[in-house]
């Protein structure tokens, strides 16, 4: 029988060090001669390294400890840092961004191939005929001036990349067709970002190496282009959003572009890192694919008139790669830790090769996903995922209704998943209801979805996450007067903006989160330094609306207790808004606590420091709500006006 105990105070096995450092991440798996390549992060080893799969089932790391896989274009967003070409490995280490070769073979030193000139790297693809890297590359030797181009590394003399293409702000997806003679990239310049509008370009290589006859094939302004791929007919499949939906179309070799399916659903996510791959070609007329709709996702082969779902017990998808007619893919379950699955297209059988059994906890305590719709501001409907308080040695006091958690993703051009997180288990075992809101804003709900964000940027956001909460106490499923709000980067931005411009949530958590937009405009990185006026101001991007929007210059009107987290290495969004805000809280007498990590950036990669993080948010959420709980992790400026009138105790 299950004991009866205050939510918010129940025993779990999901402890902070487990949450903090025992999840690994799997990223960018890869087929090469019959072996599985993927990369892990490991926050226990503050790393991400590069492991294989051999075919007769042996799993090893491919380079030594002190190597990173890691690139630094577009500063912590990166992008695929690898590729693989006749059992070698050329990757990006994190150190120096320096481009090296390994044998895949163990035991053998990696080289460098490049100098240490300023150069980053993203996305390399092998040049077979002219023994050479293609990639994106993005040049920090001046102090003023970031520049990014695609360039060659040759493989034989180990000098200074060769610049191909160069003019445009970014680029993206350096592709070489099967014969090594024609080359294609994506392409977008300020103020778009790659979601609002990029361009297809594609070249021939003269016999020197060099590119010459480009031209545009499609996207543009108001028209995402993201991913091509060269198909062995000579066809360069890519996805475009023209229809208000990311679909697939193939430019054939008689110069049309021509639709493969059209679907209302989204085949890819926004393209926030370099090299992504949402799809394969699994034989000259299909692809597979992962298909995002409305929340649901299902990989499925698409072709011609032909659309065929994998019927599997997987809620997400990550990367796909394709070779020799096999398929990898990183497959995400609701309550396991996320796998490493090959897939068979013609059979639409899968078979999973590998699982991190470290963080495959007690399913009896794993709370799954539920696709939640609730009405919001201007007859709109928003979503989210909803997760519920479970454990199986517990139960609430008798009328007691749980705590609920907001959480608001980062981006803001990005998704909730539902895939298993021990940073949710760490709270819905004990006792917190969760909520993971796709806002107006979201991808994977069509391009009119996250378009309405824009111009808009604090206020639909902030109306969704209160929307979706008082859907929830309104209904009777959480109590009211115990509601957070959280959320990292743009997330953090709207828990603030919440906390300014209303007086729903009772407490907010925000992890890196923009405070002063005029100053985000000033200070950020380059990919998204025209970013912040679009989403507040619109297209036209007239900047009178940024102070107004911003939380910092309303820090008069936030009376619930804040608890701030910030990377000091920070560049996307740099401490100072952070340490701002927290002085004005600390001046107007708000319950705060400000926790910095010197040696993270935006994303928080070290166990240490994850760890520390989660045990802070939970004494932070326990002191407000006077929910009984030791140690106390975190010390709250003015703390003397917690708990907040009106909560239970126990």
């Amino acid at each position: 029988m299950r004991e009866r105990a205050p939510c918010g105070t129940w025993e779990s096995p999901v402890s902070a060090e487990i949450a903090g450092g025992g999840q690994v991440g799997l990223l960018f798996p890869r087929l090469h001669r019959g072996d599985f390549y993927w990369l892990e992060a490991r926050p226990l080893e503050g790393r991400t390294a590069l492991v294989r799969l051999s075919s007769d089932g042996i799993r090893d790391d491919v380079l030594p400890r002190w190597f990173n896989v890691r690139s630094r274009v577009h500063e912590d967003y990166g992008g695929c840092p690898y590729t693989l070409k006749d059992g070698f490995v050329y990757f990006v280490n994190d150190s120096d961004q320096r481009m090296y070769e390994a044998s895949c073979a163990a035991g053998e030193d990696p080289q460098p191939l490049t100098p240490e000139i300023g150069l980053r790297y993203a996305d390399p693809v092998y040049d077979a005929p002219r023994r050479r890297l293609l990639c994106v590359a993005e040049d920090h030797s001046s102090d003023s001036l970031v520049v990014n181009s695609i360039v060659a590394v040759s493989l034989i003399e180990h000098g200074t990349p060769l610049t191909l293409v160069s003019g445009g702000d970014f680029y993206a997806s350096v592709r070489l067709d099967v014969d090594g003679q024609r080359l294609c990239w994506v392409t977008w310049s300020h103020p778009n970002m790659p979601w609002n509008g990029a361009e297809l370009w594609i070249a021939d290589l003269a016999e020197d190496g060099s590119v010459t006859g480009g031209k545009q094939i499609a996207g543009g302004d108001g028209e995402s282009v993201v991913q091509p791929e060269w198909a062995q007919d000579g066809a360069l499949w890519f996805l475009s959003d023209r229809s208000g939906w990311w679909n697939l179309y193939r430019y054939t070799r008689a110069g049309d572009v021509e639709p493969v399916y059209s679907i209302e659903a989204d085949c890819c996510r926004p393209p926030w890192q370099l090299g992504t791959q949402s799809y394969g070609l699994v034989d000259v007329g299909a692809a597979l694919c992962v298909v995002r709709r409305q929340g649901i996702v299902e990989l499925a082969v698409i072709g011609p008139a032909r659309y065929e779902p994998l019927s599997a017990p997987y809620v997400d998808y990550g990367d796909v790669d394709t070779a020799d007619g096999k398929a990898v893919v990183v497959a995400a379950e609701a309550t396991r830790p996320p796998s490493i699955v090959e897939v068979d297209a013609s059979s639409l059988s899968h078979i999973p090769r590998f699982r991190d059994q470290s963080a495959d906890l007690d399913q009896r305590y794993m709370s799954s996903a539920e696709m939640t719709a609730f009405p919001t501001t201007g007859d709109a409907t928003a979503y989210a995922y909803l997760y519920r308080p479970r454990n199986p040695m517990f139960t609430s006091l008798e009328g007691e209704k749980p705590p609920l958690l907001v959480r608001v993703h980062g981006g803001p051009t990005s998704a909730a998943s539902p895939a298993y997180s021990l940073a949710v288990q760490f709270w819905t075992s004990r006792g917190f209801a969760l909520l993971d809101v796709n806002y107006r804003g979201s991808t994977g709900h069509g391009r009119p979805y996250w378009e309405a964000l824009y111009g808009c940027w604090g206020i639909v956001d902030v109306e969704d996450c209160a929307s979706g909460a008082r859907y929830l106490a309104d209904s009777g499923q959480v109590d009211r007067d115990r509601l957070v709000i959280m959320g990292a980067s743009a997330g953090g931005f709207t828990t603030l903006a919440s906390l300014a411009f209303g007086d729903l949530f009772h407490a907010g958590i925000s992890r890196c989160g923009v405070a002063d937009l005029e100053l985000m405009e000033l200070r950020t990185h380059k990919f998204e330094s025209r970013y912040t006026s679009r989403l507040t101001c619109g297209a036209d991007g007239t900047a009178d609306l940024l102070r107004s929007r911003s939380p910092l210059h309303a820090a008069d009107q936030i009376r619930a207790p804040v608890l701030l987290v910030q990377g000091g290495m920070d560049l996307v969004v740099p401490p100072e808004q952070t340490e701002l805000i927290h002085a004005e809280l600390v001046r107007r007498h708000v319950p705060t606590a400000l926790l910095m990590f010197p040696t993270e950036g935006h994303a928080f990669l070290q166990a240490q420091n994850l760890t520390r993080i989660l045990e802070a948010e939970l004494s932070f959420v326990c002191q407000v709500f006077g929910i009984p709980h030791s140690p106390l992790a975190v010390d709250i400026t003015d703390s003397d006006q917690l708990p907040l009138a009106g909560t239970r105790q126990g």
